[in-house]
């Protein structure tokens, strides 16, 4: 809901004063392109987004209360930090392979796409990993006894 209410009061307000509007274009350095509203409505869905992660917290807060944000910190920052070098080697891969994939057919830019993610999405968990995340600790452990052997509690065994 907030998202929607954003939306509107960020277009109204681009609306109403369109130099602000101009300014996001020059600071972007997106000046002439057709949809710059959508741009506007992305702008909404983070500040919505951010303002919902207040309200849930306030709201897990008051039905949790000896637990605080200090708490989340190590994991705050693990993965904020873990989620940067996901992006760079992911625009890395994406600047390297650029020149070499034709980007103008579908399987060019899927190839483009998939490799870019799949190595970002390898150097978060190297990251992670290196950090020693217990989240991707805990993660690994449950899908090791999810899908590979694990010892089996069976009961004992009685006399008929």
């Amino acid at each position: 809901v907030s998202t929607v209410i954003f939306a509107y009061a960020f277009l109204a307000f681009f609306h109403r004063f369109p130099g602000a509007q101009h300014y996001l274009e020059k600071v972007l350095r997106i000046e002439g392109l057709p949809g710059v509203d959508m741009l506007i409505l992305v702008l909404a869905y983070s500040v919505g987004t951010i303002l919902n992660l207040f309200i849930f917290w306030k709201v897990f807060a008051r039905d949790f209360p000896g637990i605080s944000l200090v708490s989340f910190k190590r994991t705050f920052l693990q993965t904020a930090f873990a989620s940067l070098v996901m992006g760079l080697v992911a625009y890395g891969v994406l600047v390297a392979l650029g020149p070499l994939l034709e980007l103008s057919t579908f399987w060019g830019v899927l190839a483009h796409g998939l490799s870019a993610g799949l190595a970002g999405l390898l150097a978060g968990l190297t990251t992670l990993r290196l950090l020693h995340n217990e989240e991707l600790e805990n993660l690994r452990v449950a899908l090791r006894h999810k899908f590979w052997k694990s010892s089996v509690v069976a009961p004992e065994q009685r006399e008929l």
